[in-house]
């Protein structure tokens, strides 16, 4: 089958992870893939380089992009169109929705049971598919070696974050929950850190610190290590392998690709209950929402949306019951959400169209 993809596969945000693996699961999977892309200097040198010399843009056709593109030089791509929507709140921009709409549009396709509730709730009527996300367990799983770092003590219980967080209070992510309920659980005297590996994508050092420096942070507390510079994938895996509990206290999410990662390196996870991630997360491990809340992002997108609000007196209690050897790694959890099973699902629904 031949097949075109129109993806940003270059670059470390969750569209550039979710594009780049995707696509070579489909190549694993034998489909016969053309690649549409912008391209840096040294291009030539990616493993992709061949598919994105394929010249297929009136083949069927996926999308991985926000929907203000999924019209964009598509309506003549025959005999399939399909874009990937990926969304975090309770409902899509009316924007959006009048995008997902349009008669060129076979399926749309989504990363979880969250999301494509969101595109449900705007009063889409296409076809929707759940396509997880997936994690590459020839990177990602319990025998990666630890990351030599030395601010990571010995004997020390670590918990992990991983994600951006450039608006601060108002951001997504929800740092700042995480940050203010460890310092209110943890006595200094405990042996146990908390990690923060920030995405440098979303934002600089200098924003990072800032917005830490007005939560004004009890200065009497355990130890905090933010680590603020980017590498490759085989490095964030040694992060994971070297931290006990992954703590993602979101605000909403589509997919979390970070919990998943967690899973396969043998981390107990705590997250929100709310949000793609609740389709293959342990129950013991989600956070209580108290409530929901207008969404705080980038206002074009988010203005008609609600975020959760995640439970900090639960959380504290889930980080205490973690570090009490209360909450078990599953990694066994993150062998059913491969990238090769995800090209695997695509493949099967493609074939009812080409």
């Amino acid at each position: 089958m031949k097949l075109n993809l129109i993806a940003n596969i270059f670059g470390n945000t969750g569209y550039n992870i979710h594009s780049y693996n995707l696509a070579k699961a489909l190549i694993a999977e034998g489909i016969d893939l053309g690649i549409e892309s912008s391209r840096p200097q040294n291009w030539q040198q990616s493993e992709l380089a061949e598919q994105l010399q394929k010249n297929y843009h009136y083949e069927p056709t996926i999308m991985i992009a926000t929907p203000e593109w999924w019209d964009l030089s598509a309506g003549d791509r025959l005999p399939f169109f399909g874009p990937f929507g990926v969304f975090e709140g309770t409902k899509i921009p009316y924007g959006w929705k009048l995008r997902a709409q349009k008669e060129h549009i076979n399926v749309i396709f989504v990363p979880s049971e969250h999301t494509k509730q969101s595109f449900i709730n705007a009063g889409i009527t296409k076809r929707i598919e759940i396509i997880p996300h997936g994690v590459n367990l020839k990177i990602f799983n319990t025998e990666v070696p630890k990351a030599d770092f030395p601010q990571l003590k010995e004997g020390y219980f670590k918990f992990l974050f991983v994600g951006g967080w450039k608006d601060g209070v108002n951001d997504r992510k929800g740092l700042d929950i995480l940050l203010r309920a460890f310092c209110a659980e943890f006595k200094p005297e405990e042996k146990v850190q908390l990690i923060c590996k920030l995405n440098m994508a979303y934002q600089s050092p200098e924003n990072v610190l800032y917005n830490i420096d007005l939560l004004q942070l009890p200065k009497n507390r355990p130890e905090i290590i933010m680590l603020l510079n980017d590498g490759p994938e085989k490095e964030l895996a040694k992060i994971y392998r070297s931290c006990d509990c992954f703590v993602m206290p979101s605000k909403a999410e589509a997919f979390c690709m970070p919990c998943l990662e967690a899973l396969a390196c043998g981390l107990s996870v705590i997250a929100t209950n709310y949000g793609g991630q609740t389709d293959y997360l342990p129950k013991e491990g989600l956070i209580n929402i108290s409530g929901m809340t207008r969404a705080t992002g980038e206002f074009q997108i988010y203005a008609e949306t609600e975020w959760a609000i995640p439970d900090q007196a639960h959380l504290q209690q889930l980080m205490r019951n973690a570090f009490e050897g209360k909450i078990k790694p599953n990694p066994e959890i993150a062998k059913n959400y491969t990238w090769n099973n995800s090209a695997k699902k695509l493949v099967k629904i493609l074939e009812e169209f080409v």
